[in-house]
């Protein structure tokens, strides 16, 4: 069920990317999250409304450094330590586990947080929102996520942790998003592909968005068309224009929307423009009209 609500918001939310009008209105969480027009959005628009705290980098040896945070708070402040070690999710409109208020906005409580995700048993679903609240924290968490990708063994978790990953300005988020879109989880790669499209550094993933225009799984490849788009990444343009063709309508219109970002003179000159403009699917035609107008 988790599964499915997930998969069912994050495919709502590309087409809507790629149709490039105005999203509706978010539902709480990041699978609600979709690529943004990067010439006219801020990084993490449209993402939750808290405000973390400012950015603190989390060492490569993060474990050492989780272990004296968690130390501190306890010796300091045990009845923080003990809120946040017992502090539960809430479920969100859309169905979600979210951790909410100001006791999770430092990066202290990013160390706690990370205790219980590596050494305390949590649900799949208490897991996943751990992941999700912590760069909320303030925490650059890249490298640990990097790390945790490696050996987490549930496919929702490491979902979550890719879906977060575009909120970590570090390298090592970088290498991370690369190993999870080659991930054998569809759901993983597609997060991968949404978190690359938002990502400061999502240019450096080039070569693995286009191969992602191939993927088999219909929503990674509408995550990769709308991430292509959003970066406008020109060695993609002869994969979206061989994607004009698709038999499936949503891919055209995404391909040709993405398309028109990345090269609109291009686009517009495609002798399959003419045929999208006659297409059975009045959003193509719409589409192809307008680019066609330009």
């Amino acid at each position: 069920m988790t599964r499915h609500l997930l998969h069912s918001l994050a495919l709502a939310s590309l087409l809507s990317a790629c149709q490039g009008g105005p999203s509706p209105e978010p539902a709480d969480g990041p699978r609600a999250e979709q690529a943004p027009n990067r010439d006219e959005t801020t990084p993490g628009a449209g993402a939750p409304t808290e405000v973390a705290a400012a950015q603190t980098t989390v060492p490569t040896q993060w474990q050492g450094w989780v272990a004296a945070q968690v130390d501190t708070v306890r010796d300091a402040d045990p009845e923080r330590f003990n809120a946040l070690m017992d502090l539960q999710p809430a479920p969100t409109r859309a169905g979600m586990l979210r951790f909410r208020g100001d006791l999770i906005r430092s990066p202290d409580a990013a160390a706690i947080l990370l205790h219980r995700l590596t050494t305390k048993s949590e649900s799949t679903e208490v897991r996943a929102a751990i992941v999700e609240a912590l760069p909320r924290t303030g925490a650059d968490v890249g490298t640990v996520v990097a790390d945790l990708m490696t050996t987490e063994t549930d496919a929702v978790v490491r979902e979550m942790m890719a879906d977060t990953l575009w909120r970590a300005p570090s390298d090592a988020s970088v290498v991370a998003l690369k190993r999870a879109l080659a991930d054998a989880s569809p759901g993983v790669r597609a997060a991968a592909a949404r978190s690359a499209a938002r990502h400061d550094k999502g240019t450096e993933l080039s070569s693995e968005l286009v191969a992602a225009l191939g993927d088999p799984d219909d929503a990674t490849r509408l995550a990769a068309i709308a991430a292509v788009g959003a970066l406008k990444i020109d060695t993609a343009k002869e994969p979206l224009a061989a994607m004009l063709r698709d038999d499936e309508a949503d891919v055209r219109l995404a391909s040709l929307r993405a398309l028109g970002r990345v090269d609109a003179e291009y686009a517009a000159s495609r002798p399959e423009l003419a045929a999208l403009q006659a297409d059975t699917d009045t959003r193509v035609v719409t589409a192809a009209n307008a680019l066609a107008a330009q």
